[in-house]
């Protein structure tokens, strides 16, 4: 197969993709699933992927990415109940014993057993600059993605493939129950063709791969596949032999490492296998063993193509185990309880955050955007999700503008001033117990305003009253109340003033009155005053035991729903009081 450079590609796609799109190929794009997408820089050589999650695509934005020369994106499949794909794709790297390059027969056998499935159809596309296959099967109509990767999987197995990372890979594949399906890049990107019968490179139009897309699922057997997939059952894992057996197949690993590119996921998996059963550590055991060991072994200084983040791939094989538990050390097989490391209602909880990413993206697909108030994008939400607030707000990440970094209307005032406010918002002042001869001295370049009364001794120029004028924000009653469009500053004789009322009311019937409320409003004030430093997302302790929490939520009657920061509690968020609760020092997450 010859290689292209970028200046002599055989038939050249940059003016349709500089170019507005058109339905016709926004309509393709959205047979994409736009969740838990992956991108990397453009480069002739490996690409480091790294998986979106925050947020989703569309058709538009998932095109816009596609054109772009210095990027590279790809996608993977629905997961959960209701998972659908369009299409299935087998990856077969130039290295693979499967390559038409290396065995013609058997890349022919391997379409065979496709279209035994009913897939009579392909179009086969080199990946990139390394020459690797993608072989894609357009299906008409959406089909199950879990059992249609059995379906395949179990073919091709039976015909005597290997699956297996460096060799052949089904998209979407066989996974773990609660794991993400594997992600694959887009076609024709970055080193990208539409190859011929003859596996010769002849364009990379995207115009002319819809065309030659629908045309194969026109021609697809769908009842023949339909039926496979009905009948389609996955095989669980289990070692031939007997223990001694496996133990000396893991150690037979360990003694050869790698012998050839591709085998970093088998030999990583086995090493933590073989340490976990047969060694008896526990899972951070397992961990920091491969970490050490796996670099030691032969050939991986020159066929591991993953040395720059092996740290990372053996933790996340370690996590996904550790969840599922599903090895234990040999010996202690029988004893060992199951530990409780996830809670019990995990399997509900992952059916809700794939309920809630369905519900954004159904919003966003029918409204363009988002409610731009909090609690109107959450009601919607949590009606559209059919789910509680309080199992959305665990993922505040998917919708809420502080983390997506929108600019947005709050609903309402938030910390102890909005409580304040929000206490005395409705109050009715009363104007008959005003001070007599009562007036309002304003300085609109200061924006400070004051009352004064004749008796007072603040009778004199603005700059006399404003020097003893008294400043406290969370003070709101008499300025808004009567109009004024000036900060909310109270001057000091009023104080007497609310005193005096608060003397005649003890001997009288208490009566709703301006000074009333400004001294109620200031004697909150003051028993808030050492709350006011709490906020959303402020780390505080309880004055009882001195539990740490996250504020999650501050309420308007005096409380706040509060998160615990001990990750071995495993308890939902729970609601204080104020008064119970204090600013921790640190004041940040660890």
């Amino acid at each position: 197969m010859t290689d292209h450079s970028e200046g002599d590609r055989p038939t050249s796609a940059r003016s349709s993709r500089s170019n507005q799109p058109s339905d016709f190929v926004l309509n393709w794009f959205a047979i994409f699933y736009f969740w838990d997408f992956i991108v990397a820089q453009a480069t002739e050589g490996k690409p480091d992927w790294k998986t979106v999650s925050r947020f989703l695509l569309s058709p538009e934005t998932l095109c816009k990415r596609w054109a772009k020369a210095d990027e590279l994106v790809g996608v993977r499949f629905k997961c959960g109940r209701g998972g659908t794909t369009r299409y299935v794709m087998l990856d077969i790297d130039i290295t693979s014993l499967y390559h038409p390059y290396k065995d013609v027969q058997a890349f022919r056998k391997l379409l065979e057993v496709m279209e035994s499935l009913g897939l009579c159809r392909s179009l086969t596309i080199r990946s990139s600059y390394s020459e690797g296959l993608h072989v894609y099967f357009p299906i008409p109509e959406p089909v199950p993605c879990f059992k249609l990767a059995v379906a395949v999987a179990n073919a091709v197995q039976d015909a005597g493939f290997r699956v297996k990372d460096g060799q052949l890979e089904i998209f979407p594949n066989v996974k773990f129950p609660r794991s993400l399906y594997k992600a694959h890049r887009l076609p024709l990107q970055q080193g990208s063709y539409v190859l011929d019968k003859n596996l010769q490179p002849v364009h990379d139009s995207i115009e002319l791969l819809v065309n030659s897309w629908h045309e194969a699922e026109s021609q697809q057997d769908l009842e023949l596949l339909k039926q496979a997939i009905a009948v389609a059952k996955a095989r669980t894992f289990n070692a031939s032999g007997d223990a001694a057996e496996w133990r000396e197949r893991l150690e037979a690993t360990l003694r050869n490492g790698w012998t050839s590119e591709g085998q970093t996921n088998r030999i990583l998996k086995e090493s933590c296998i073989y340490a976990r059963v047969f060694q008896g550590k526990d899972w951070d055991e397992v961990e920091s063993w491969a970490v050490a060991t796996l670099p030691s072994l032969p050939g991986y200084q020159q066929f591991c193509n993953h040395k720059r983040n092996i740290k990372r791939r053996v933790k996340d094989w370690v996590t996904t185990n550790r969840r599922s538990n599903r090895y234990h050390p040999y010996e202690s097989l029988p004893k060992e309880p199951k530990t409780p490391l996830a809670p019990p209602n995990h399997v509900r909880s992952s059916d809700a955050l794939q309920r809630i990413k369905d519900a954004i993206a159904q919003i966003t697909e029918q409204f363009g955007s988002l409610p731009e108030k909090v609690r109107d994008r959450q009601s919607l939400i949590c009606k559209t999700a059919q789910c509680s607030a309080s199992t959305l707000r665990k993922y505040l990440e998917l919708w809420h503008p502080d983390f997506l970094g929108e600019e947005y209307v709050t609903d309402q005032p938030t910390g102890v001033s909005a409580i304040l406010e929000q206490h005395f918002a409705n109050a009715e002042p009363d104007v008959s117990e005003l001070p007599a001869q009562a007036e309002y001295v304003t300085d609109e370049s200061k924006g400070v305003s004051a009352i004064v009364d004749d008796g007072s001794d603040l009778q004199g120029s603005n700059e006399k009253l404003l020097s003893q004028a008294v400043t406290d924000p969370p003070l709101l009653s008499v300025n808004r109340q009567l109009g004024l469009h000036s900060s909310f500053n109270i001057a000091q004789p009023l104080l007497q003033e609310v005193s005096n009322c608060r003397e005649r009311t003890r001997r009288e019937k208490p009566i709703e009155t301006v000074c009333n409320q400004t001294f109620e409003r200031k004697q909150a004030t003051e028993d808030l005053s050492s709350y006011r430093a709490i906020a959303v997302h402020s780390i505080v302790k309880r004055r009882s035991d001195n539990a740490l929490f996250k504020v999650k939520q501050i309420n308007s009657n005096g409380t706040a729903w509060l998160k615990w920061l001990n990750q071995y509690v495993l308890l939902v968020d729970i609601c204080l009081p104020l008064i119970e609760i204090e600013l921790h020092e640190s004041n940040r997450v660890t």
